[in-house]
């Protein structure tokens, strides 16, 4: 839980069956998470009243992956890709309740032409990542007393399409 105006680093964890696997909320200050997988929880990631920054997560395999309102949180921009994997959420990758369009740009949705339908609620701007599955050139190290798990993406290549990984 990350509230009450506080800044935060959430760098490299796993958050695997719980109720809401994080939760953000009541804070304008920078909250930025990189490297992580949230998987089998009810809800990967509830946003609220607060604009984190995501890279690099793994949001796979919960009921909602990521639930928003009354927040923008930056899920990857043309200059900035996310980055961020969203899969095989059972109910929404992404369930946005904000009246404003979210951008959600350069994230891999488990297609190469972006979110099946349905799969996000809301008024949600999608742009794909890649055009085959990060998964398979992702390398796993285990590191540490606590055997993090980190995702390695410096495995993926750039396919020449302007720029864009």
């Amino acid at each position: 839980l990350i509230a009450q105006n506080t800044q935060a680093v959430i760098e490299e964890n796993q958050v695997i069956d719980n109720a809401v696997g994080i939760i953000i909320g009541d804070t304008q200050r920078p909250v930025t998470l990189v490297g992580n997988r949230m998987a089998g929880n009810q809800t990967g990631i509830e946003c609220h009243d607060a604009n984190p920054r995501l890279r690099k997560n793994v949001i796979d395999g919960n009921l909602v992956g990521m639930q928003i309102d009354n927040a923008t949180p930056d899920l990857g921009t043309e200059a900035d890709a996310g980055e961020n994997v969203f899969i095989n959420n059972k109910q929404w990758a992404i369930q946005y309740m904000g009246r404003k369009p979210l951008l959600a740009l350069m994230n891999w949705w488990g297609q190469a032409t972006g979110p099946l339908a349905g799969q996000v609620l809301g008024q949600v701007r999608v742009n794909p990542w890649l055009r085959t599955d990060p998964r398979g050139a992702l390398a796993v190290e285990r590191r540490g007393a606590m055997n993090q798990t980190p995702a390695i993406w410096g495995a993926l290549k750039r396919n020449g399409s302007g720029g864009r990984p």
